[in-house]
């Protein structure tokens, strides 16, 4: 990809963990998913014992998406895999042919050492592909 200018995902990774601020980058995954025609894939994970079935995270996180002709294209994968986050989501990113990762982050306040959770810092620093990162303000 050498022009940003055409830049045309067709394959979309979403990374959720069931929180408001995941939710908002999901909304902003699913724009761009049926502006260019682009596959979603929304990938959870879980650092540790998964909270919920992966049936009930499929429920809950395909109600997220608000149009139903990107819900139609989704794919959910609720995967659960032990370790750190933005380890498991470099590792599909590599895995699998994607083209943009979205993901939310709530920003720290700003005399903080970072603007972003270190997930979402790691994630932009090594990721192979773009990060599109929709920032979410902490309540």
């Amino acid at each position: 990809m050498s022009d940003y200018a055409t830049f045309h995902p067709q394959h979309v990774l979403c990374p959720v963990n069931l929180t408001d601020a995941a939710q908002v980058g999901l909304q902003h995954a699913a724009a761009l998913a049926r502006r260019f025609g682009a596959t979603l894939t929304v990938l959870y994970s879980v650092e540790g014992e998964a909270p919920l079935p992966p049936s009930q995270v499929r429920e809950a996180v395909s109600s997220w998406i608000p149009d139903p002709l990107v819900a139609a294209t989704a794919t959910v994968e609720p995967i659960v895999r032990h370790g750190h986050a933005a380890e498991q989501i470099l590792a599909d990113a590599a895995e699998h042919d994607l083209d943009l990762i979205v993901l939310a982050a709530q920003r720290w306040p700003f005399l903080q050492a970072s603007l972003f959770s270190s997930t979402t810092e790691l994630i932009l620093r090594q990721a192979p592909i773009p990060v599109l990162v929709a920032p979410v303000p902490l309540d």
